[in-house]
């Protein structure tokens, strides 16, 4: 079964400027993840929509990452 997927482009950090491809399904602003070394935050563009990851500092009122 096929299952849409949302390219991510990394803003900021080490990892500036890369960009991978993640499931659509479930996917939030402010979401925490770990891609490869580093914790980030998803974030949407409001006037294209597209899919963006920020660097972020874990706190201890954070949603849960995935990964």
């Amino acid at each position: 079964m096929t299952q849409p997927l949302a390219v991510v482009r990394i803003i900021g950090g080490p990892r500036c400027g890369e960009r991978f491809a993640t499931p659509l399904n479930g996917l939030t602003e402010g979401l925490l993840f770990r891609y490869l070394d580093h914790l980030y935050t998803f974030v949407r563009d409001a006037q294209s929509g597209r899919w963006a990851a920020t660097p972020s500092l874990p706190h201890r009122d954070a949603p849960r990452t995935i990964g």
